[in-house]
């Protein structure tokens, strides 16, 4: 890995010193439209670091300011990147951290919302926004979460449904999304970093429940806003015939029973196995059906492997 960098002189307001988390593969557009919303807020971050996971052709800052490039030689997964951005933030003294997916874009009063909130309480370790979709606008795809142990499932409150009223209350949640999270400094040392044994998918709900595991809260909060382009990046890299590609099949049926032999416990264990598996039987005949064998076979291998391998070690 080498390190492309600019001056990064703060800017922000107040005292915080919030580092913005980007990865970007072979999705340069997409990653500059979300530091260009990043940059128009009304509070603007006081690093953004770009971890360019093994693009063809590498992410180029350019004139955008405060903005540093890290550049894998290879695809290392969303775990593993945001883990080296978010090492770099803490390592040169940021506050708090924001993951936040590159296929998203921000409202301008986004950051303020979500750093008054975790400043106004100490208690609080996470915050996260209202996250839409980018098209069609006023559809919700989060307004806060909740998590189950044993079956590994983490669940978005509002999804698919019309912004309202109804979603624009501030409340505690169990489930933050990888795609948009405001992380205090104290939390990764108290949580941990993302299991990088997942590659991609499930890694928010596993992080989500070492954050509940710790007794450390987390909130919503509606007043911040984030547009979110879902499934963007894995269209430009992974086209697939009738949407998700063998990849995902196999990363999602996996990491979800690593996620269930991690936190599920006691008599929780055998049911939260049988519960995966029931789900993804269902799912398995759906693409035998479908004559979707390639997706078949890599669910399956994903289960096999979930079921098989040695527990994996959490990131810390």
């Amino acid at each position: 890995m080498t390190d492309m960098s600019q001056d990064v002189t703060a800017v922000v307001a107040g005292s915080s010193r919030v580092g913005v988390v980007l990865v970007n593969w072979n999705s340069a557009a997409l990653t500059r439209a979300c530091i260009e919303s990043l940059l128009g807020g009304r509070e603007q971050p006081w690093k953004i670091v770009v971890v360019d996971n093994g693009s063809a052709e590498p992410f180029q800052a350019g004139d955008l300011p405060r903005t540093q490039v890290l550049l894998n030689a290879e695809n290392l997964g969303f775990c593993a990147a945001n883990n080296i951005g978010i090492r770099h933030l803490l390592d040169a003294g940021a506050t708090a951290v924001w993951v936040l997916n590159n296929d998203t874009t921000v409202d301008a009063g986004c950051l303020a919302s979500l750093s008054e909130r975790l400043a106004s309480d100490p208690a609080v370790a996470v915050v996260v926004p209202k996250i839409l979709y980018a098209d069609p606008p006023g559809r919700l795809w989060y307004a806060g979460g909740t998590v189950s142990a044993w079956r590994a499932a983490g669940a978005h409150r509002g999804l698919n449904q019309p912004d309202g009223a109804a979603f624009d209350r501030p409340s505690d949640v169990t489930f933050a999304t990888g795609c948009a999270m405001l992380v205090r400094r104290e939390t990764w040392a108290r949580a941990g970093l993302f299991c990088e044994a997942f590659f991609a998918y499930y890694e928010d709900v596993e992080w989500s429940l070492r954050v509940r595991a710790a007794g450390l809260r987390m909130a919503y909060v509606p007043a911040a806003r984030v547009h979110h382009k879902v499934h963007a990046v894995l269209r430009l890299n992974l086209a697939s015939r009738g949407g998700y590609p063998p990849r995902f099949h196999f990363l999602s049926a996996r990491n979800r029973l690593y996620t269930v032999r991690l936190h599920a416990a006691g008599a929780w264990l055998p049911l939260g196995l049988a519960a995966v598996a029931a789900s993804n039987a269902g799912l398995l005949a759906g693409l035998a059906v479908r004559g979707r064998r390639d997706k078949l076979v890599a669910r399956w291998r994903g289960l096999c492997d979930g079921f098989r391998d040695a527990r994996p070690t959490q990131t810390v």
